[in-house]
Formats: C-alpha cells, sequence, structure tokens
C-alpha cells in the first residue's frame, strides 16, 4: 500500500513509473537515453498518465556532470489537460504547485 499523504487523488490508487536508462560517456561528453511509462490504478481503471522517452547531453565541467541540453518526447501530455485521466491528474499538478517543484 502507498503510504505517502494524500495528493487529492482519492482514497485508494496507486502510482507506479518504470525507467529505463543507457547512457554513453566519451571523454567529457555523456549522452542519456531513457524510456518511461507512468501508471496510475484506481479501482475503476488503470490510467497510463506519462508514456515517453527524455534525451540529455551532458558535459563535465569542474568535475560535475551538467545537462547542456534536453529534449523530452511525450506521448500522451495532452490527456493531462483533457479526458478522463485529467479529472485524476488535475488535482495532483496542483498540489505539486503548491508544494514541490514541477520541472
Amino acid at each position: 500500500r502507498d503510504r505517502s499523504p494524500s495528493r487529492g487523488l482519492g482514497d485508494v490508487y496507486k502510482r507506479q513509473v518504470q525507467t529505463n536508462h543507457l547512457v554513453s560517456i566519451k571523454g567529457d561528453s555523456a549522452a542519456h537515453r531513457c524510456t518511461l511509462s507512468g501508471m496510475l490504478s484506481r479501482p475503476e481503471k488503470v490510467y497510463i498518465f506519462i508514456s515517453g522517452t527524455y534525451e540529455s547531453y551532458l558535459q563535465k565541467i569542474e568535475g560535475e556532470w551538467k545537462i547542456k541540453h534536453r529534449i523530452v518526447h511525450v506521448d500522451n501530455g495532452a490527456n493531462f489537460i483533457d479526458g478522463e485521466l485529467a479529472q485524476h491528474i488535475q488535482p495532483f499538478m496542483q498540489w505539486m504547485t503548491e508544494n514541490g517543484t514541477i520541472i
């Protein structure tokens, strides 16, 4: 059972995010690719709230890796705004706006 504080998503929910990472390092440069999918399980249905990839290009500067550029590809980003998933995601996004950081 998810024991994190309620974020307005209802009494019964479960969030799962799966990621796969591939990193290629050449000297002081690196490329990182991540595929991800996120699911929200509700009593009535399992929703896929995000599916996509992102690619990051990094540079090592003074011993620390810094992101130079990131490209994000989201297959179903419109679900956050419209559709049946929006009613479950919008309270969470509101909670994040008030209590967290949205990047």
